[in-house]
Order: structure tokens, then C-alpha cells, then sequence
């Protein structure tokens, strides 16, 4: 009995052995199939490769875009205005108007993608502008929780009064500031209504500066006769402590002066434009990402779908010929 059992245990070694050797042999068929397959389809599996990478970096490419942004300050309350354009500009873009564009001098308009504005939200700026400011947010604020804050400082009551906004659009390529940043920005600056504000305005600035340097040059000798006054009275306390009180409001007074000659020269700065530009970051590259892998997929899927139709021919085949044989 025990060498009946070893010799089925031997069998079925023998068994196990020769299935694992034929495993082994099936195997090294298929792959030297695969090596046979290759070797007969070499050329197109290398163009099907080369087309598929070629492809998909064309698309990868295409696809990319190049970020615009340009940070302004409208003037002489000019906000409204600068959006209105901005839409303006927009609807002309997707009407593809080459004669709008021509006159303000955009010559490669077709590069631009969608073009808007929207407000940068500057809160403590806002409230520092004017007193009045904080009891808007105040009011418009009363009641609101949560979330429904950030909807009264983004709505369009309030963000239309902030200090700087957001131009922004996209380009197929990349753009030099000439070809667009600048026609764009004289555009915006070409409105005659504004134009004469400014003009006004800047006037205005410049006989308050002269103003308040003539008051300064007043105070500045009130204070040397003070100082020479000082020098020469009697050493009673009673006058040199009025003498000195007097002296310090006019300190005070000089102070304000050279504070609103500094606000005055800021002032004029920003306000020799109606659109103030603020700063701009050009041409930085977007890429899709539901594309960017496209020029590694696109081969591989090309020989795939080479592979598929391979087979599924060799099975016709294979099938038609067993239905001849019946």
C-alpha cells in the first residue's frame, strides 16, 4: 500500500512537472509570437508610435494659454466706465470685430480669450478712503452671518468702489506689453469727458500745492520771529509759557501743512491718468491638465487600437476557416 501511495505521488509530480513545462512552452510561443508580430509590423508600430506623440504634443500645445493681468486704479470716479469698456472690449473679442480693433490699435486681437474685470478686494483700504465707507459696510453688512459678509464685500454696490481691479485675459501666445497692455491702457484712457476732468483735477492739485507752499513759507517766518522774539523778552514765565504754547500750535499747524503737501504730490502722482496702471504680470503659461499627458497616451492607445484590430482580423480568420472545414 505505502508504495502504491509514493508511486501516485510520483505520477502526480510527473504531472505537475510536465503541466509547469507546458505552461513554460506556452509562454515562450506567445512571446516569441509577440517577437514575430513586431518584427513583421516594425515600421508601423514605429509610425503609429511617432504619429500618436506627435499628436498629442500638437493638442498639448495647442491648448495652452498665456494669463494676462493687469492691476488698475480708475480715477475721477471712472469705474463704471472702465467696466462698461472692459464688457465693450469683450463682446467685440467673441464678434471677432478686426475693424474695432484695428482703430485702437490691437492688431493681433484673435489671440485674446475672454477678457474681464473684477475688483480686488481691499477691505482696510476701503474703510481708510473715507469715514463714511465703514458705516456703508455697516449698514449693508446689518444682518448678514456667515458667508453672506463675503457676498456684501463682493456684491457689486460695494466692490465698484474699491481702489484697484483686476483686468484679465488670456492669449493663444505669448504677447509683448506693445502689442496689446498699451493700446488697451490708451483706450481706456482716450474718454474726452475724463480727459477734461483730469485736466481740471490736476489744475486744482497744482494751485493747492502752490497754496499750501505759501502757507508753509508763512509759518516758517512766524516761527523765526517767534524764535527771534523768544531770544530778546523779558524772562517772565508767565509770557514765555503763552509765547510757547503759541509756537507749538503753530508747529502743529506747519505738520498738517507738510502732511497735506505729501497727500497733495501722491495725489497728483496717481491721478495723471484716468486709469492708473498698478502693476502687470504677462504671459504666464496655463497648461490643461486633462491634456498634458496627451502625447505619452495618444501613442500608446494607437498601437493598442493596431493590436485589437490585428487580432480581431486573425479570429475572423480563424473562425471563417473552421466554417469552410465543416
Amino acid at each position: 500500500m505505502e508504495q502504491q501511495n509514493a508511486n501516485d505521488q510520483e505520477i502526480d509530480l510527473g504531472q505537475l512537472f510536465d503541466k509547469i513545462k507546458s505552461g513554460f512552452e506556452y509562454l515562450g510561443d506567445r512571446l516569441f509570437d509577440l517577437i514575430l508580430f513586431i518584427k513583421k509590423n516594425f515600421i508601423i508600430l514605429i509610425a503609429l508610435l511617432a504619429i500618436g506623440f506627435g499628436v498629442g504634443s500638437f493638442i498639448t500645445k495647442s491648448t495652452r494659454v498665456y494669463e494676462q493681468k493687469i492691476i488698475v486704479s480708475p480715477n475721477f470716479g471712472s469705474t463704471e466706465y472702465v467696466y462698461e469698456q472692459i464688457a465693450l472690449i469683450n463682446s467685440k473679442v467673441k464678434a471677432n470685430d478686426s475693424i474695432f480693433f484695428k482703430v485702437i490699435g490691437i492688431e493681433n486681437f484673435a489671440d485674446i480669450q475672454n477678457i474681464t474685470i473684477t475688483p480686488i478686494v481691499e477691505v482696510y483700504q476701503f474703510i481708510d478712503q473715507k469715514p463714511t465707507n465703514f458705516e456703508m459696510l455697516k449698514l449693508l453688512a446689518q444682518g448678514a452671518k456667515g458667508d453672506k459678509i463675503d457676498e456684501v464685500l463682493n456684491n457689486e454696490t460695494t466692490s465698484k468702489n474699491y481702489t484697484n481691479h483686476l483686468i484679465h485675459f488670456t492669449s493663444k501666445k505669448i504677447i509683448s506689453r506693445k502689442e496689446v497692455v498699451e493700446p488697451l491702457l490708451n483706450y481706456l484712457n482716450s474718454s474726452r469727458y475724463y480727459i477734461e476732468l483730469m485736466n481740471l483735477t490736476q489744475l486744482n492739485i497744482d494751485k493747492q500745492i502752490t497754496a499750501n507752499d505759501s502757507i508753509l513759507t508763512q509759518v516758517d517766518r512766524i516761527i523765526k520771529q517767534f524764535a527771534s522774539h523768544s531770544s530778546n523778552i523779558n524772562k517772565d514765565n508767565l509770557v514765555y509759557y503763552n509765547d510757547n504754547n503759541q509756537v507749538n500750535e503753530i508747529i502743529k499747524q506747519k505738520s498738517a501743512i507738510v502732511n497735506k503737501l505729501a497727500e497733495l504730490q501722491i495725489q497728483k502722482f496717481n491721478s495723471d491718468v484716468i486709469v492708473k496702471e498698478v502693476s502687470t504680470v504677462p504671459n504666464a503659461l496655463v497648461i490643461n491638465t486633462n491634456f498634458q499627458n496627451l502625447k505619452f497616451i495618444l501613442p500608446i492607445a494607437f498601437v493598442s487600437i493596431f493590436i485589437i484590430i490585428k487580432l480581431f482580423l486573425i479570429f475572423y480568420r480563424n473562425q471563417m476557416l473552421k466554417r469552410n472545414q465543416l
